[in-house]
């Protein structure tokens, strides 16, 4: 009897403590900040006007721009975001700044063929979270850190008979995420966080008047996903039971148009559109519409000047709070960019500056300012 009593007990501590650390299959929640101005450089934000660094985020037929074989990287700071909540627990959200390049590219032409090796930070962000967990009665910090980083392998090719340029890019992506607990829990992901995707482009260019030109781009990316199994531990030997994690990137369509006039000036557009699963995700699909004007005021220097609207929803905002209000479902954003091209030999310096603290449009949580410095070489 004493030993029925015994397992009785032993029963329903484990199932009390399972029900208690029970962690449910979930999707992962992208906070948007994470995700900066795709293909912002010195000449602003086109996919078929850029530098060499941005090559994995461009139009695979913007390729074709390079002559020579050229290389660059570029690094990104982010200004940090105010305090907001987050399932009963406050936190800041920053974009670290790392030793490591934000993009890298490499460009190698060949007759009409060009071929190029490029990396990207598609995702980046450390979120500080502070709050009372499993009981504790005094506030934990947590350092929680999430990236995604692309690597390409694109080829381009260009008709010169008929000025159309195609390109295709082979993508394999790597997702990694840390959790620096002070003194409660560690979690591991037991799967290797890597997939791989595609992109495909073409770019037209029509010739007009006075050796003016018009360039209409075209492109398309897949989407891909991970399922990530992850084990968490409280303490150094309670396990808490397995859980999955599902994580995907949305597909994308990219159309741009650059219109060059006399008096070297060049007006740009681009329309970005992102798709989102809906089935795993909590973020509405994604429009970012940006027009730009580039003026060379010397034959090496590219002056640059535009305008970058990033129309964005979640689709469900119960998890999220700032300032104990609850969190806006309208995420749009309208950043003013401004940036420079200076050419010096075969180095090419490159400068740019984003800045969204516009009243009309924007929240604390949305208002960032952004820079970019490139450089770049040809050989």
């Amino acid at each position: 009897m004493k030993k029925l009593i015994c397992l009785l007990l032993i029963l329903l501590l484990s199932n009390e403590f399972n029900a208690q650390y029970n962690y449910p299959d979930r999707d992962y929640l992208f906070h948007m900040q994470g995700f900066s101005i795709e293909n912002l450089n010195g000449l602003g934000t086109s996919s078929i006007l850029n530098n060499v660094s941005n090559l994995s985020t461009l139009n695979p037929a913007a390729i074709d721009i390079f002559d020579r074989i050229s290389t660059g990287l570029s690094y990104e700071k982010v200004s940090r975001y105010e305090q907001g909540w987050s399932d009963g627990t406050s936190f800041n959200l920053l974009k670290p700044m790392s030793s490591t390049p934000n993009q890298f590219g490499l460009v190698i032409p060949y007759w009409n063929f060009k071929f190029g090796f490029s990396s990207s930070k598609i995702y980046n962000i450390q979120m500080n979270t502070y709050g009372r967990y499993l009981n504790d009665s005094d506030e934990q910090l947590t350092t929680y850190n999430a990236r995604l980083r692309k690597f390409s392998l694109i080829v381009g090719y260009t008709f010169p008979q008929i000025n159309l340029s195609l390109g295709i890019g082979f993508n394999f992506n790597t997702f990694s995420q840390g959790d620096n607990y002070q003194t409660l829990e560690r979690f591991i992901n037991e799967n290797p966080l890597s997939t791989s995707n595609w992109q495909i482009g073409a770019i037209y260019k029509t010739y007009l008047q006075d050796d003016n030109y018009l360039r209409l781009g075209l492109s398309y990316e897949t989407s891909f996903d991970y399922v990530n199994q992850v084990k968490a531990f409280h303490g150094k030997n309670n396990l808490i039971p397995r859980y999955k994690e599902f994580i995907s990137f949305p597909e994308k369509i990219k159309v741009d148009g650059e219109l060059k006039l006399r008096n070297n000036l060049r007006l740009l557009a681009s329309l970005n559109q992102t798709y989102w699963k809906k089935e795993t995700d909590v973020i509405d699909n994604q429009t970012n519409i940006s027009f730009g004007t580039v003026y060379n005021l010397f034959q090496k220097t590219a002056l640059s000047l535009g305008t970058v609207m990033r129309l964005q929803k979640y689709s469900e905002t119960d998890f999220l709070y700032w300032r104990n209000q609850n969190y806006k479902k309208n995420y749009d954003a309208v950043y003013i960019y401004a940036g420079i091209n200076q050419k010096i030999g075969r180095f090419n310096f490159d400068f740019a500056y984003a800045n969204n603290h516009l009243p009309m449009t924007n929240y604390d949580f949305k208002e960032q300012i952004i820079i970019k410095f490139s450089l770049g070489f040809s050989f």
